[in-house]
């Protein structure tokens, strides 16, 4: 038997197949699954054109193909995080574009859809009408969707207007004949009053409408309103009460059944699980009643749903088929990791065979199945379509969705291992991957450096699935702590309370705290621990640095450095999102004025780099340019990098190359020591 043996060199410089390009040519990434003439269609972004979200279908004979020309892409900035962009209709698919955030329509053949025709106007001011989020009526004439409609273009609507005012969330309906395009007061408003609406749908006999809602400071995973009502043939909507949510309990996803009922997900219980309403009689049945376990998540992207009802067969039935069918196929998340599951009608949960990591979309077939998007934690999977065909067994059919998955990268992979872990007065919890490669390994003297993680929201979570940007690091002989602080999602309600009025706190002591235990247990070296982050991660590093000395160095990526002015600057989304994680303004600016790292500066004796898009309108670069400048100021060792072209996170291939290029040359600058790779250092580093 042949004993492999790895050459011993120093973490950090180890040689890896995956280079940055690497990385961010296999980054593509699929979403939002539907389908359409029986072909299961997929969102795919495409960092290689300059972050283009495109359509992808696979035909019969397992040929992908593009259904949309060159020059759309489709993406919302509704909410300007965006979501649910595009929809299925009968015979027409529906789209928002990016460019100028107008609703398209498309029909014809699958594999040759006629040109996309805008259904909406031009608005007033650029981007000034976004929609988001629709779905067809029973008799195809109309898509119900969530408008966000901005400034001037509000007085098209009675909703006011002007360049100060907050902007308009509201429900509308769109002639799907195009007659908007010329004459906007042919959309209809049906649904205003609420500061935030999500999830508009209607019943399979087109009488009801339903909607989620939420109002100022809450946020959709706090405190939300499941709305019914009756809508009548000239689109008026009588009769609308509040049936589900409110006092804060979170509603996520609603969608019609076949039987006449509204399915949603609730968290009443501190978990969110699956209820029916019935219209006939107002009864709410408990379909679910999962512990430790949930069928939901923080709907940053609108239009968040986490189930899927199967079509009814009805040959199935005559042929002897189980009277307690497979009814619907869930996502749960249990410790930020899914698992997919189905329903039967007497709430039967049944763990699908399939182990995976995350899943980031499903769709019914017409065939009485599904299919889900999967993701995995080891490097031999992808991101692949599962057609469930024979649900009764939990078994499914696998085939490829996408020929340019991660499957193509072959390396030996570091899985992650979940951490739980000792942080203050309470536990937190961590995905800890350790060094990794086929041909090398460290000094026998030495341990691995490692990079803490700390996600962005802050009210979301990290997955154990493969990343190729965490590889990245691996491969090099790094150790990733990817860590979820307490306040994170995809572990109840409790623990994702666990930041309310502690942002800048409870997640830094348990970034700090991971740290701890990781050299407490001798897997890491404690003189080379760096954190990076970011958005709200970036606080989170900001912040850490300033607190504790556990931490040699931090990136901050479009990081928060103060909170005051991002109260200010932000968008409507999450303009009061802080009222939770630190407190109402201005009862608590002393607590605004503590937290934020800008007022800090001084207490940072470390390298820092800084990395921000010039166009982003959730942390606008002021944030990142006030704590630059400070660090500056005291002739820090720095760099700040500022991306043309950026939003909030990269999406151009370009940019994701030299961030990471950037970030491992700082590392090697920071930890004094030599890549295994040919990165000079930029022309924007100072004092190194």
């Amino acid at each position: 038997m042949n004993t492999i043996v790895r050459k011993q060199q120093p973490y950090g410089s180890w040689k890896s197949s995956l280079t940055a390009a690497t990385v961010t040519s296999s980054s593509a990434t699929l979403g939002a699954p539907v389908e359409y003439q029986g072909c299961i269609l997929a969102t795919e972004s495409r960092p290689t054109e300059a972050g283009r979200v495109a359509l992808l279908g696979r035909d019969a004979q397992n040929k992908l193909f593009d259904c949309l020309p060159t020059d759309f892409s489709i993406r919302t900035r509704v909410h300007e995080y965006g979501g649910r962009a595009w929809w299925a209709g009968t015979n027409r698919l529906y789209f928002c574009n990016w460019s100028d955030q107008r609703l398209y329509g498309m029909s014809g053949d699958v594999k040759n859809l006629i040109h996309p025709k805008p259904l909406t106007p031009a608005p007033i001011n650029d981007h000034g009408l976004r929609f988001a989020d629709g779905v067809e009526t029973p008799d195809g004439n109309w898509v119900i969707a969530v408008a966000e409609i901005h400034g001037e273009d509000q007085s098209r609507y009675q909703l006011g207007g002007g360049a100060d005012k907050e902007a308009a969330n509201v429900v509308v309906a769109i002639p799907t004949d195009g007659s908007a395009v010329d004459n906007p007061s042919a959309i209809n408003v049906l649904v205003t009053g609420a500061d935030f609406v999500s999830n508009p749908s209607v019943s399979k006999n087109g009488e009801w409408i339903s909607w989620v809602q939420w109002h100022h400071p809450n946020m959709p995973w706090d405190n939300t309103e499941l709305m019914v009502g009756k809508l009548s043939a000239d689109l008026s909507v009588s009769e609308v009460s509040c049936y589900a949510g409110g006092n804060n309990v979170s509603i996520v996803g609603p969608n019609w059944l076949h039987d006449g009922r509204l399915a949603y997900s609730s968290d009443e219980n501190g978990w969110w699980n699956l209820h029916a309403l019935n219209m006939d009689t107002k009864n709410i049945d408990v379909i679910t009643e999962l512990e430790g376990a949930e069928i939901g998540a923080a709907a940053w992207a609108i239009g968040t749903c986490r189930f899927c009802e199967l079509n009814p067969v009805e040959d199935k039935l005559e042929k002897g088929h189980p009277k307690n069918a497979p009814w619907l196929v869930a996502m749960v998340t249990e410790q930020a990791s899914d698992w997919l599951a189905v329903v039967y009608r007497d709430g039967t949960v049944q763990r699908n065979a399939v182990e995976c990591a995350a899943v980031r979309g499903v769709c019914a077939t017409g065939d009485g199945g599904a299919v889900a998007l999967l993701e995995y934690r080891d490097s031999e999977s992808s991101h692949c379509a599962f057609s469930t065909h024979d649900l009764s067994q939990g078994l499914p059919g696998k085939r490829m969705l996408n020929a340019r998955a991660n499957s193509q990268v072959k390396f030996a992979g570091s899985v992650a291992e979940p951490l739980r872990f000792a942080s203050a007065s309470e536990h937190a919890h961590a995905f800890f991957y350790a060094p990794t490669s086929s041909q090398l390994q460290g000094l026998a003297d030495e341990l691995p450096p490692l990079i803490v993680m700390g996600h962005g929201g802050p009210t979301a979570h990290a997955t154990p699935s493969i990343k190729l940007a965490i590889q990245y690091w691996t491969s090099r002989g790094f150790a990733v702590a990817d860590v979820n602080y307490r306040g994170s999602s995809g572990f109840g309600r409790r623990y994702r309370q666990g930041l309310n009025e502690a942002w800048g706190v409870v997640d830094v002591e348990d970034c700090i705290h991971v740290v701890k235990h990781l050299t407490a247990t001798g897997r890491v070296d404690p003189k080379r621990c760096v954190i990076r982050g970011g958005s709200a991660g970036g606080l989170t590093v900001l912040r850490a640095l300033q607190v504790s000395d556990v931490f040699a160095a931090g990136v901050s990526l479009y990081g928060v450095a103060d909170l005051e002015g991002l109260l200010a600057e932000t968008h409507k989304f999450e303009s009061r999102y802080l009222d939770n994680l630190v407190g109402s303004y201005p009862e608590h600016a002393a607590r605004y004025k503590e937290r934020s790292p800008i007022n800090y500066a001084h207490d940072i004796n470390v390298p820092l780099l800084v990395l921000q898009g010039d166009e982003d309108k959730v942390v606008p670069p002021s944030q990142s340019e006030a704590i630059v400048k400070a660090v500056s100021d005291q002739k820090l060792a720095h760099a700040y990098v500022l991306f043309k072209g950026e939003q909030h996170g990269w999406r151009q291939a370009s940019t994701l190359i030299r961030a990471l290029e950037l970030e491992l040359w700082f590392y090697g600058a920071a930890l004094n020591f030599k890549p295994n790779d040919d990165i000079k250092a930029p022309k924007e580093a100072k004092y190194f």
